[in-house]
């Protein structure tokens, strides 16, 4: 028996369940991981099975979502900020905050479940989740603050629109990514499915 076209099978399986951590945690980008791991698994399926055409069309299905979102990803914070009337200041305080609210994130809690716990607040899963959005959040504000003026009678509400936003469009683009992964994974087991099956 070949291992050959098992192990690219395999490959492929490892890269959707990579796209699928990649779409809840900013360490791997999620849906172009997932879209590469739809066609690697594919392969592999059609060097070790007879060719099915029903696995290939599931494979297209879901690389071409993975791009397509990958697009609408790298888009939309510009989108966003125009949405939130916030300026680069803004953009660039919330990518900031994406990423030290990352690293706060992957604690899972950890050595911060003694602040939570002592100010009330939950640990462990919601920390993680409070970190995600309120490192956006505060980096937008804040960017979006320092960068007008001082005597700018908007500028604490402008501040929290631009914050808003770009919170909310990570939220946004956080669950679009993730069903994207499992509709990848979904697919990954239809295109298995149709290659043994058929």
């Amino acid at each position: 028996m070949d291992l050959g076209p098992w192990m690219v099978v395999c490959a492929g399986g490892l890269l959707l369940l990579l796209g699928l951590f990649g779409s809840v945690a900013p360490v791997l980008p999620g849906p172009p991981v997932s879209a590469v791991g739809a066609l690697v698994l594919q392969a592999g399926l059609h060097w070790g099975l007879p060719p099915n055409s029903v696995g290939w069309v599931l494979a297209a299905i879901s690389a071409l979502l993975g791009a397509v979102l990958t697009v609408v990803e790298l888009l939309a914070p510009a989108v966003v900020g125009k949405l939130g009337g916030s300026g680069r200041a803004s953009a660039v305080g919330a990518t900031i905050g994406v990423v030290v609210g990352m690293i706060l994130a992957c604690t899972g809690g950890g050595a911060f479940t003694t602040i939570t716990a002592g100010l009330g607040l939950p640990a462990g899963a919601m920390w993680t989740v409070m970190c995600l959005l309120g490192g956006p959040f505060l980096g937008g504000y804040l960017g979006e603050y320092q960068s007008r003026p001082a005597d700018d009678p908007d500028r604490n509400g402008a501040s929290l629109r631009a914050a808003t936003a770009h919170a909310v469009g990570i939220l946004v683009g956080t669950i679009m990514k993730l069903g994207y992964g499992i509709l990848a994974l979904l697919l990954g087991l239809g295109q298995v499915l149709a290659a043994t099956l058929g």
